[in-house]
C-alpha cells in the first residue's frame, strides 16, 4: 500500500487519537503529519506482523507520548474516563464512578476489557478495534453487546 493510500484510509483515526491525547486540534494535526512522516520513512521495513492500522496506531501513540513528554503536559486518565463513564451511569463523583467502572470491568476477561477501552475511551470504531485485538468485527460487536447487557444488569442490581 502506498503512503497516499495509508494516509487516506487512516489519517482520520490517527487525528481522533491525537486530539484525545493533546486536547488541541492544531497539535493533533501536527502529530498526524509527524506520524505519517515516520510511516513513510519506515514503510519499506513494515513486515506485516500486524495490520497497517495497528502499526500506524502504535506510531501515533508513540508520537503523542513523545509530544506530551516534550511539552511537559500531563494527561489524567481519570478525567477522560470520568467523561465517558458519566454517560454510562450518571454518577456525579469521579471516585465513585471510577470504582464502579473498575467493578464492572473486573467481571470481564482481558480481551473484552481491551475492546471496551479501545471503543469507549480511545474512540476506535469496531473495524479498527477488531484489527487491534486480532478478531473479527462481529466478535467485537458480540463482546460489546454482552458487556453492555451485563453492565446494565450490574447497575440495576447496585441501585436496588
Amino acid at each position: 500500500m502506498s503512503i497516499e493510500e495509508l494516509f487516506a484510509k487512516y489519517s482520520e483515526s490517527v487525528y481522533r487519537t491525537c486530539v484525545r491525547y493533546t486536547n488541541n486540534p492544531d497539535d493533533a494535526a501536527d502529530l498526524v503529519q509527524e506520524t505519517f512522516i515516520k510511516v513513510e520513512g519506515s514503510l519499506s521495513q513494515f513486515k506485516g506482523d500486524s495490520g497497517y492500522f495497528t502499526w500506524i496506531y502504535r506510531i501515533a501513540i508513540n508520537e503523542c507520548l513523545q509530544f506530551l513528554r516534550k511539552n511537559r503536559r500531563k494527561v489524567r486518565l481519570d478525567e477522560n474516563e470520568h467523561k465517558h463513564v458519566l454517560v454510562l451511569e450518571g454518577l456525579e463523583k469521579p471516585v465513585e464512578t471510577k470504582l464502579l467502572l473498575d467493578e464492572i470491568l473486573s467481571l470481564f476477561d482481558d480481551r473484552t476489557r481491551k475492546i471496551v477501552f479501545l471503543t469507549c475511551f480511545e474512540g476506535l470504531d469496531q473495524e479498527e478495534t477488531a484489527e487491534m485485538v486480532g478478531i473479527s468485527r462481529r466478535a467485537v460487536v458480540e463482546r460489546l453487546t454482552k458487556f453492555r447487557e451485563k453492565a446494565a444488569k450490574y447497575m440495576l442490581k447496585e441501585c436496588e
